[in-house]
Parts: structure tokens; C-alpha cells; sequence
């Protein structure tokens, strides 16, 4: 009888120490992850973070606008705070007002990555694509992801553009494509394969004269902006045409990293481009 009973004291006692460990296990998980969202106002009430990020996750996202907006002071240096206010304007397609709120969020968490992702895309539907292109180009060189590079380098060459020098020189644009013969640059592009084998330029002249000397610099742009010139070409070209010319990967591939295309008229710096290998 006497083992009996200390058998079932012994049984009470494991199980209480189960129930008390799990039970201190939750308490521990619900206060990191609520802690530090909740507020209580001046009239006592109890205000969660979580209530509007609820009602943007079950589509009532004017109404998560509206609880966000009137209880911002209680969240203002909370970047969760921003970021859900940001996926609120986002899909309400006030692009603009998402981009502010995303880029606090940033400034507030500047380790959070993903979050340049967030601002790019914003930028993108706002047809704002200089700035959605550096997000972009932000988030490759920032982040340690290489799992996206594919992908970003589509939608950095989707947002592609010629650009417009000013007198002699027209259209200037990068592509990895040409047709030679033709003296013909196939596609814009910006971003590249560091595997990429040759990179053309296209750089249109319009009514150059004979004393114009046109010089195309390569440069490698350091991370902290200094410049490394790359391959220089130099041209006694007059008239109006469009000159081809291309770059050479070296044998061990390109160095992963940001570029820069200068045309110079007379020694002046004419007009650039940047673009991207990665």
C-alpha cells in the first residue's frame, strides 16, 4: 500500500512539473511576441498592435488604416508598426504613402532587408523606376540573399532605359546581345550574369564634328564609391551614327559589384549609365 501510494505522489508530482514548464514555455512566447505591442491609453484601455494587423489580414484594410493612424503615437518608433501600415496603403494602391511608411520602418531597422524589397516593389507600381531600382540594387548588395539575384535581375532589366546624352551624343544603352554585322545593340539592360561573356554599348552621335573626340570609360565603382577604371575607348568619329562597342568579361568572370559606362565629349564627362553585376 505504502508503494502504491508513493507511486501516485511521484506520478502528481511529474505531471505538475510538465503542466508548470509548458505553462511558463507559453507564458515566455506570448510575452515576446505581445509584450511590446501593447498600450494603455490615458482611459484606461488596452490597445494591441496585433487588432490592426487582424484587420489587415482579414481584408478590412481601412479599417487597419484607421486604427493604425489613430494610435501612431503609441507605435511611432516601431518599425512593425510602419511596415503594416505601409501593406496597408500598398493595397489600397496609394503607392506613394506606402513607400513613406516602408522607408520608416527601414530607418528604424535598417537590418531588416526585405524590407528594401517592399519599398522597390512600391516604387515600381508608382512608375517611379529610379527609385525602385536602387531598392533593388540595395537589397542585392546589403543583403547576404543570393536566392532572389535571378529574379531581381529580370525586373531590373523589365525597368531598363535608354538614356539621353546632351549635344553630339543621343541614345546611350547596355545590352549582353548585339547583331555586329548590323552594328545593331539587341535589348536594354542594366543588370548582368557575372558569367556574362561580352557586354555592348551602344552610343548614338548626332552631327559630331571632326575635332570631337569621343572617349567611352569603363569604371568598377567601389564600395565606398571609389572609382576603378575598367577599359577605356577612345573614337575620332564625325557625322551622325551609332557606335558599337563591347567589353570583355575577364577570365575569371566579372567581379560581382556596381559599373559604370561614362561617354566623354573633349575630355568633358558627356553623359552615364550604371549597371549591376550580380
Amino acid at each position: 500500500m505504502k508503494k502504491i501510494l508513493i507511486l501516485i505522489v511521484v506520478a502528481v508530482f511529474f505531471l505538475s512539473g510538465c503542466l508548470l514548464k509548458n505553462n511558463s514555455q507559453d507564458v515566455i512566447k506570448i510575452t515576446s511576441e505581445k509584450v511590446f505591442e501593447n498600450k494603455i491609453t490615458k482611459n484606461g484601455k488596452i490597445v494591441s498592435l496585433s487588432t490592426g494587423i487582424d484587420l489587415l489580414e482579414s481584408g478590412d484594410v481601412d479599417g487597419a488604416i484607421k486604427f493604425f493612424i489613430e494610435y501612431e503615437n503609441f507605435y511611432s518608433q516601431n518599425p512593425k508598426y510602419y511596415y503594416y501600415l505601409g501593406q496597408s496603403y500598398l493595397n489600397k494602391k496609394l503607392y506613394n504613402k506606402a513607400c513613406y511608411n516602408f522607408e520608416k520602418a527601414l530607418a528604424l531597422d535598417n537590418t531588416q532587408y526585405n524590407l528594401f524589397l517592399n519599398i522597390a516593389d512600391a516604387y515600381e507600381n508608382a512608375n517611379v523606376q529610379n527609385k525602385a531600382v536602387e531598392n533593388y540594387v540595395n537589397y542585392v548588395f546589403k543583403s547576404n540573399d543570393s536566392s532572389k539575384n535571378s529574379e531581381i535581375r529580370d525586373k531590373l532589366n523589365k525597368l531598363s532605359v535608354q538614356m539621353i546624352g546632351t549635344d553630339v551624343i543621343g541614345r546611350i544603352s547596355l545590352t549582353d546581345r548585339a547583331d555586329v554585322m548590323k552594328n545593331s545593340a539587341i535589348g536594354i539592360m542594366q543588370a548582368f550574369n557575372p558569367d556574362t561573356p561580352l557586354i555592348f554599348a551602344s552610343v548614338e552621335l548626332i552631327n559630331a564634328k571632326k575635332s570631337d573626340k569621343i572617349q567611352v570609360i569603363w569604371n568598377f565603382i567601389g564600395n565606398k564609391g571609389e572609382i576603378i577604371p575598367v577599359n577605356t575607348s577612345k573614337f575620332n568619329i564625325f557625322g551622325s551614327k551609332t557606335i558599337l562597342l563591347s567589353i570583355k568579361s575577364p577570365v575569371t568572370g566579372w567581379p560581382t559589384g556596381k559599373y559604370e559606362m561614362c561617354v566623354l565629349v573633349n575630355g568633358i564627362k558627356n553623359s552615364s549609365l550604371k549597371f549591376y553585376i550580380f
